[in-house]
């Protein structure tokens, strides 16, 4: 699960950063395969590696307080939490998957990482987090720069009217 991977690179990190905190947003206990019990997030919590943020259905103040964000998925359609991070001007660090990779260019507005590898996650991560802060905060305005150029809602709509006519053409 991808929030397990992003749980042990955070254990990875704090030994030699104890001053960054790592942070988990999101429902917890859902039905899904891949959530995150309660019992499980106490026990992260309680070790002192993560901090709970619990859920929500606005995550641009979340966004706006955090330095970069990150997103280890073994799979998505195109991400809107990644979507949001990169409009708010956030650097992301992310897998090199489809509905990922589309939105981060590796070291242009993020990194990414292989998918389900812990270490390449912490190594990813450890270069994010020795970056200055000139440097992330080029990559957050390169975040934003991409996503107006390239999914802004009058491109997507564009997309999606160029589809429709498509199909109709075919009738």
């Amino acid at each position: 699960m991808s929030r397990q991977e992003f749980v042990d690179a955070a254990r990875i990190l704090r030994v030699q950063y104890p001053h960054v905190s790592f942070k988990l947003l999101g429902p917890l206990g859902v039905e899904n395969r891949t959530a995150i019990s309660n019992e499980i997030m106490d026990e992260w919590v309680k070790e002192g590696v993560v901090s709970y943020l619990g859920e929500t259905d606005d995550v641009s103040s979340y966004i706006h307080s955090a330095s970069c964000i990150v997103l280890p998925s073994y799979r998505e359609g195109t991400s809107r939490v990644l979507l949001e991070a990169a409009a708010l001007g956030r650097p992301i660090v992310t897998t090199d998957v489809p509905g990922c990779r589309e939105i981060v260019d590796h070291n242009i507005n993020g990194l990414l990482c292989k998918v389900k590898d812990t270490q390449d996650l912490s190594k990813q991560l450890e270069k994010m987090m020795t970056l200055s802060f000139s440097e992330m905060k080029m990559m957050g305005l390169k975040s934003r720069k991409k996503v107006e150029a390239e999914f802004s809602s009058s491109i997507v709509n564009d997309l999606y009217l160029d589809a429709i006519r498509d199909i109709q053409d075919m009738d």
